[in-house]
């Protein structure tokens, strides 16, 4: 299938209550390939059940979801899921940590948490060749346990990558590392990014700070489950717009191609 013109992601008014109370709210969203988009808001803005829907773990109460072209309630999603890159950072406690960089890497191959077959040398290959793409080959034999957060993040999006994804979603990747771990993590986005058979990527974060401009373009501000807006960075990060969005007065500046945000001092400076 080709994804040229088919949205990778396609919610058409999504919404999705819990106990009575509504979580998400008329969520229209399009994806499209090569499109790389931030997904941005504060705790309890709705961003992990919006990625559930997109996964397939939960039903929308109202609403359309199709992804890579299918349409949730008419396909096998366990399958679907393979074509779907993840990382978080809930992600890397789920795995046994005296298994292998590789064997994590290679436990994408049937969306598993732990192998349950003998790879095969082609699939150790490709394994070496992902985590040598990230920056850490020399750790394809440590065990996931004794590897730092930053290590065990970079072989988690070697693993993401093992299946060839039509799209990656990357949530809260960043949040436990230090600047340094950050910063190498944000590199290797920004080289996949550059790759023009790169998956179109989908970055979730709460902290402005953390969203790497180089390789992300276009973002959805997630307001109490309301798109309160979205479009392009330049054009979403506007003083008037996130004082807005945040409900005080804020000024935004620009630092090493990253924003920073910040209560403003006086109605001048929004």
């Amino acid at each position: 299938m080709s994804f040229k013109t088919e949205p990778i992601i396609e919610l058409t008014s999504v919404s999705w209550l819990r106990s009575g109370k509504i979580i998400l709210d008329q969520i229209n969203w399009k994806v499209y390939k090569n499109e790389n988009w931030v997904i941005f808001g504060l705790n309890g803005a709705g961003k992990t059940s919006l990625l559930n829907i997109i996964a397939g773990y939960m039903q929308p109460s109202t609403g359309r979801v199709k992804v890579l072209g299918r349409e949730f309630g008419r396909y096998d999603l366990r399958e679907l899921r393979k074509s779907i890159g993840w990382v978080s950072s809930s992600l890397k406690e789920m795995f046994y940590p005296s298994e292998t960089a590789a064997e994590i890497v290679i436990g994408a191959r049937d969306a598993v948490i732990r192998m349950l077959r003998k790879p095969e040398s082609a699939e150790v290959d490709r394994a070496l060749m992902l985590l040598e793409l990230v920056g850490c080959e020399q750790l394809a034999a440590r065990q996931f346990g004794t590897l730092s957060d930053g290590e065990r993040q970079r072989a988690l999006i070697a693993r993401a990558l093992f299946n060839q994804p039509a799209l990656l979603v990357l949530d809260e990747p960043v949040t436990s590392l230090d600047y340094l771990a950050r910063e190498e993590l944000f590199l290797i986005l920004e080289r996949l990014a550059a790759d023009p058979q790169s998956p179109a990527m989908v970055f979730v974060t709460h902290r402005f700070e953390d969203i790497p401009r180089q390789t992300f373009s276009k973002i959805m501000l997630l307001d109490q489950g309301r798109i309160h807006s979205i479009g392009s960075l330049d054009d979403i990060f506007k003083a008037a717009t996130l004082s807005d969005f945040l409900g005080r007065p804020v000024r935004v500046n620009m630092w090493n191609s990253r924003f920073y945000v910040q209560p403003a001092q006086s109605d001048k400076e929004e």
